[in-house]
């Protein structure tokens, strides 16, 4: 069985944000690694100034919701990013299963213009069977 993949990752993952405590998603077990291990058709964007933990909510309770402030580094806000994964997901789901490339074109081209955060990488591996062909290959990343 054949499906799409879409990578979302943080840009600063692989910052540490303590001494005592490796980054949350360091270089060789990222983003990155995951993405170039997924086959075609799949789909690879980093918001540049945001975290791993970033996707979750504003106000996060007891020790354990304490902790997603000190062990990653994070960005200034949370919102942004939960909204830049829910628009995202959405224009993928509608290129892949629909063959609506408009809104997923937008995140590659313009960033500023359709999405509340900066990307800095935009990469697509080609849609198989018909589907989306004319991504690129992701040598030809954005970013």
């Amino acid at each position: 069985m054949k499906a799409a993949a879409l990578v979302i990752g943080s840009g600063l993952g692989g910052i540490k944000k303590n001494p005592f405590f490796p980054p949350c998603a360091p270089e060789g077990v990222n983003h990155q690694e995951f993405f170039d291990q997924c086959r075609a058709p799949a789909c690879h964007l980093v918001a540049r100034n945001y975290g791993h933990m970033d996707v979750l909510n504003d106000e996060t309770k007891g020790i354990r919701g304490r902790a997603t402030y000190c062990l990653c580094a994070n960005g200034k806000a949370r919102e942004p990013m939960r909204c830049f994964v829910g628009g995202a997901m959405v224009a993928f789901l509608k290129a892949y299963l629909g063959g609506e490339m408009l809104e997923l074109w937008s995140i590659r081209g313009n960033p500023d213009v359709v999405v509340p955060i900066e990307v800095s990488e935009a990469c697509f591996k080609e849609f198989q069977e018909g589907h989306l062909d004319s991504i690129k290959r992701s040598e030809d990343c954005v970013g």
